[in-house]
């Protein structure tokens, strides 16, 4: 059973592999629970992948590409990129769900069954949206190029970017996949959101905030 006080600690997928700063940075943080929480407490760990829903500003980016009817892939093989996702109100779900149900792992991989190509959020998107957009592999170099160039504009006008040279770490890897079905399976919790939902109600979101 747990303990009076149990902490669980929201991390993420990146600390597996811990490429990038936010990885490590993750990683640093479990390894900081494991330390220095009390013997009395009880904790988990929970590791979601990439996770899509209402306010996200992460996938809105594809989004905008697809409305703007050009989508820059990361790299020649981007077409091949596996990704494990989960709809936020899924991870939500099974949180709620932890506090009341104590399991014996430790670190807890949440995801869809279900993983995803690149190329089938990009199509995912493009049906939500109902529009049709031009796929252009942009090379590794080229966006590395990018990234150092908006770093650069950065130290001087307030530019808003996601692409930095550390999250080229994070691009470069062909496959960020999880298997939580073992987690849904121990707290008895059937997802509810597969990934043609997620997109719809995500960008009914952006629509309603006029994000787009």
């Amino acid at each position: 059973k747990f303990s009076q006080l149990h902490f669980i600690f929201v991390s993420s997928l990146a600390a597996s592999k811990a490429v990038s700063h936010y990885g490590k940075s993750k990683k640093v943080a479990e390894d900081k629970l494991r330390e220095f929480t009390p013997k009395n407490w009880s904790y988990h760990i929970v590791r979601p992948p990439m996770v899509i829903g209402p306010r996200d500003p992460a996938i809105l980016d594809i989004y905008k590409m697809v409305k703007d009817g050009v989508v820059l892939f990361p790299g020649l093989n981007a077409n091949e990129k596996t990704y494990s996702f989960i709809n936020v109100f899924d991870l939500v779900a099974q949180i709620k769900l932890l506090i009341e149900k104590p399991l014996s792992h430790e670190i807890l991989d949440v995801s869809y069954p279900k993983s995803v190509q690149f190329k089938e959020i990009i199509e995912g998107v493009m049906k939500t949206m109902n529009k049709k957009a031009i796929h252009l592999k942009v090379p590794f170099p080229l966006i590395v190029m990018v990234s150092k160039v908006l770093a650069f504009a950065q130290k001087f006008i307030n530019v808003e970017a996601r692409l930095t040279p550390d999250k080229i770490h994070e691009l470069k890897e062909m496959s960020w996949v999880s298997n939580g079905e073992e987690t849904a399976e121990s707290l008895g919790y059937s997802y509810q959101y597969n990934l043609k939902s997620s997109l719809e109600m995500t960008f009914k979101d952006y629509q309603q905030r006029h994000w787009l």
